[in-house]
């Protein structure tokens, strides 16, 4: 008989549970809301292609490295100001499977992650920034940071403060999850800034670009909102269903996490793509799952299959559950803790994530056959 957990007596780990939902949800279409603002821009500030910025990389990251979650993991961890800062934090991925089919973006193969300002500097919060990793050579890989910014009204631009939990990359758009909306980058808008010793200046300035001496800056073109209350904690990609579609899952929190018997209740919404890549405005399938602290969700398969990550509290090992609808125990250990948004890998099959504690950040993709053997 099941009885309450307490911080002396635990419950033993609980199954994951998924249940179809009735519920349908919808979404409002701000997606061009910067459009002209953008346009306006792009005629003041240097555009620059995305492969361009693949080939300016400017930081080594370290391959293999860090305490993979299982034998037949592949990984590479941040540089030594990067995997120890506490400035920004790592919570997106996404990679250029998701970008093209073929799995490449004009013939680089890529791996991009979103982090989130948590302290600012001096005052300014510089917002969130994705960086993108040319993984032409695994055990060499290297990477830019770039900054995300809004248009202003005043024919300027703004930090993009977000908390930026998941990013799916389809074509040429960034799909961003920010709790209570889906942020839209357009790819064929990046800007060449000015360098900047004081690391605070953005926007315009005597009609000059500044995006904190990042040296290139990508512009939110729209948005979408859920017409009634949903959090969009992550989201990914699905290719495998018809059509392509991203999975939105919300993050609610349990301090027992895999322990507590108390069902989470937590909703994974599926949305369709168009042809150009859009998101359809009400969802085609929307589940429900007991697992509390969820950080990333991913569906796969014509069940559909279910890999998802929940966190633990103060740097406790974590976990990547695997489930299709009913009741699953498969999971696999993450004894670094702390694993974010998920992307699946055709190419291969594998699922990568990141994980986000200073001093024991690494990304990694782990054959989908060795998930939740535990």
């Amino acid at each position: 008989m099941r009885h309450t957990a307490t911080v002396d007596d635990r419950v033993d780990f609980q199954p994951t549970e998924i249940s179809e939902s009735v519920q349908t949800y919808g979404l409002e279409d701000h997606s061009d809301t910067f459009g002209d603002a953008v346009a306006d821009l792009n005629g003041k500030i240097p555009n620059v292609h995305l492969t361009d910025v693949i080939q300016d990389v400017n930081h080594s990251a370290k391959a293999p490295c860090g305490v993979p979650p299982t034998a037949d993991s592949v990984r590479f961890c941040w540089n030594d100001e990067d995997n120890a800062g506490t400035t920004w934090i790592p919570q997106g991925l996404t990679g250029s499977w998701d970008a093209d089919a073929d799995g490449r973006w004009n013939g680089h193969q890529v791996i991009a992650a979103t982090w989130y300002d948590d302290r600012g500097v001096d005052g300014t919060n510089r917002g969130s920034r994705i960086t993108f990793v040319n993984y032409d050579e695994p055990g060499k890989p290297e990477y830019r940071h770039v900054l995300l910014v809004v248009p202003d009204r005043d024919g300027s631009f703004h930090a993009a403060k977000s908390h930026v939990g998941g990013v799916a990359w389809v074509g040429y758009r960034l799909y961003v999850a920010d709790t209570d909306a889906i942020r839209v980058f357009d790819l064929h808008n990046i800007w060449r800034t000015r360098a900047d010793s004081s690391h605070k200046k953005i926007g315009m300035d005597d009609g000059k670009a500044y995006a904190a001496d990042y040296r290139y800056a990508i512009p939110q073109i729209g948005y979408y909102t859920p017409d009634r209350p949903l959090r969009i904690s992550s989201i990914s990609l699905d290719r495998t269903s018809s059509p392509n579609s991203l999975i939105t899952a919300e993050y609610k929190q349990d301090r027992d996490g895999v322990h507590s018997p108390r069902p989470a209740n937590t909703r994974i919404v599926r949305w369709n793509l168009g042809k150009d890549g859009k998101l359809a405005a009400t969802s085609s399938a929307a589940y429900v799952t007991s697992r509390a602290n969820v950080n990333g969700a991913i569906t796969y398969g014509d069940k559909p299959e279910f890999v998802l990550t929940s966190s633990e509290f103060n740097r406790r090992p974590a976990w990547i559950h695997r489930a299709t609808v009913g009741t699953s125990s498969r999971y696999t250990s993450v004894r670094l803790g702390g694993p974010e948004d998920l992307t699946y890998q055709p190419q291969g099959s594998r699922m990568w994530t990141l994980t986000e504690y200073d001093g024991r950040r690494s990304v990694f993709g782990i054959p989908l056959s060795s998930i939740g053997n535990r």
